[in-house]
């Protein structure tokens, strides 16, 4: 996947297919959160307020089953 220029990772359209990308990297079993964490960072993807993401939301986002399609 092309490199997200620094910071145009915040908008929804930009994000949802990094995100998407996340979740099947994570889904594999061969990354660890944090590195998942240093490679989102390097596509550029953002926080809504335009910050590079930690690891306690990467970890949050990929284990939450509202996230993950799993709505109550």
């Amino acid at each position: 996947m092309k490199k997200a220029s620094r910071g145009s990772g915040g908008t929804s359209a930009v994000r949802a297919p990094l995100v998407q990308r996340l979740f099947s990297e994570f889904a594999t079993g061969r990354y660890s959160v944090e590195a998942l964490r240093r490679s989102a960072n390097e596509w550029g993807l953002v926080s809504r307020r335009s910050k590079k993401l930690v690891h306690a939301r990467i970890y949050h986002v990929l284990t939450n089953s509202f996230y993950y399609g799993l709505a109550h």
